[in-house]
């Protein structure tokens, strides 16, 4: 889980990742060095950090994930991203040739990057559309980044570093400072860690878990501790409490168990199993009995402080950890998200082809989201979905065009993954993809301005694409 050198690497290839070398050679640093230095990783995972928003409670001008960069003007958020994302342009411009070879191949991805980047024309708010834009095209170059100038093992061991510090900084936060760390309101003492809400550590919790795993089946000389971290990760969705990320974790985990049964790694699979069985208990534990595992953690302590104090009462520790659990266990929060999103799409078939451009939906009590707050009381800022978010934003061609640009990535993941013998890099982002796609069933990071979890959808999207060709042109001359 220490982020040392381990994890932030400056190229040096493992055993295990020299069966994709020729496929790594075509991702080498753009300057045609074939070591990355080592401040570019350090720059890699500050990216990371930033754009997560992991270091919003140190820098509180960092902007909430997808909020426009400057809505009041020059402010010092603005400069921050700027510089932040003028870097990455420069870093990312040093093989011009690269980059363009790169974009005339992906011709789906850059049509969706263009649609949004028109949309402001169409919004209902055209100063705040464009300022979004600004703001996902520079998330989108950070993606574009990480895809050319780190090999796919590379890549992999610099999300987990930066992933590591989260965890952990989150693990601190939500100990030491629990008026930071945790939750109030509706998801009363529900863990935030470094994050304004729950389920974005949840999200990136789970993002952490599957990294660990897939990093332990590349780095088999690492297993245990990656296997450790992987629990330590899962340890984190539980305390946050975030249903979307359980379920995640549950489907992502049985996959690659299925995987690992499937190669013969029956030990390593009967771990992952277990991390895939402990979701599915804690989900169930939750959304059935209304218990979340925090409780069941601090009522022994308050029992056996009661019976110290020569208290008389009977100490029911699961009626009392039910009878505590926040509020927001209580609401049927599955049935309300189905209804918002009929509502959300309500909206959108006013507008069904190119949608209300990028931030041009949600504008609180102003149209059209005024609709949304009129009849939910609890006033969403988005659809807690992103493919209804990515519809409203630009219509059903929106949809369709991101449809297109995951189809053939997911799929060729699907048919490698029951395929013995595939290469790692694509069991490794296809199930990072998964986890992506899968977590925007219940939240919205689809096209969202500033937000790390779009900049790694384009790289992982990249990566099994390139994965993709290599496979097809090694087939071909057999």
């Amino acid at each position: 889980m220490v982020a040392n050198s381990t994890y932030l690497p400056t190229l040096a290839t493992s055993t295990a990742g020299k069966r994709n070398t020729s496929h790594m050679n075509n991702r080498t640093a753009a300057s045609g060095e074939t070591h990355v230095p080592l401040w570019e990783s350090v720059f890699a995972v500050f990216g990371i950090l930033l754009c997560s928003r992991a270091l919003n409670n140190i820098f509180s001008v960092v902007p909430m994930e997808g909020e426009a960069i400057a809505p009041g003007g020059i402010t010092a958020k603005l400069v921050i991203y700027l510089a932040f994302y003028g870097i990455t342009a420069v870093l990312l411009m040093r093989d011009w040739n690269a980059f363009l070879q790169l974009v005339s191949r992906q011709k789906i991805l850059v049509s969706l990057l263009v649609l949004a980047l028109f949309s402001p024309l169409w919004s209902f708010d055209p100063m705040t559309s464009l300022e979004k834009v600004v703001g996902l095209f520079g998330c989108t170059s950070l993606g574009l980044y990480l895809y050319l100038r780190f090999p796919a093992l590379n890549l992999l061991q610099i999300l987990a570093a930066a992933l590591a510090i989260i965890l952990m900084a989150s693990f601190f936060v939500a100990l030491a400072y629990p008026e930071t760390g945790l939750m109030t309101g509706a998801h009363e003492d529900l863990w935030r860690g470094v994050f304004q809400h729950k389920n974005r550590l949840g999200r990136y919790s789970v993002l952490a878990g599957v990294v660990f795993v897939t990093l332990a089946i590349w780095q088999p000389n690492q297993r245990a501790l990656l296997i450790a971290g992987c629990g330590f990760a899962l340890l984190l969705v539980v305390m946050s409490g975030s249903k979307t990320s359980l379920i995640c974790g549950l489907i992502v985990f049985s996959c690659l168990a299925f995987y690992l049964f499937r190669d013969g790694r029956r030990g390593f699979a009967v771990g992952v199993t277990l991390f895939a069985l402990i979701s599915g208990a804690c989900l169930v534990t939750q959304t059935v009995y209304k218990i979340v595992p925090s409780f069941l953690i601090s009522e022994p302590a308050n029992c056996l402080q009661k019976k110290l104090s020569g208290s008389s009462g009977a100490c029911n520790i699961i009626e009392a950890a039910s009878l505590r659990g926040p509020q927001s266990l209580k609401f049927k929060t599955g049935r309300g998200r189905v209804e918002l999103w009929g509502h959300v799409l309500h909206k959108v078939k006013e507008r069904p082809l190119l949608g209300y451009g990028v931030g041009g939906f949600w504008r609180g009590n102003k149209e059209p989201s005024n609709y949304i707050w009129e009849r939910e009381p609890w006033h969403p800022t988005h659809a807690h979905n992103g493919f209804v978010d990515l519809a409203a934003q630009l219509g059903l061609i929106g949809a369709v065009i991101f449809g297109a640009s995951v189809f053939s990535p997911a799929l060729f993941a699907i048919r490698s993954g029951l395929t013995k013998g595939a290469q790692m890099e694509t069991i490794v982002f296809g199930a990072i993809l998964g986890s992506l796609l899968l977590g925007n069933l219940g939240e919205s990071f689809l096209l969202k301005t500033n937000s790390f979890t779009w900049a790694l959808m384009v790289a992982t999207l990249l990566t099994l694409s390139s994965a993709e060709r290599t496979t097809k042109r090694a087939l071909a001359r057999e």
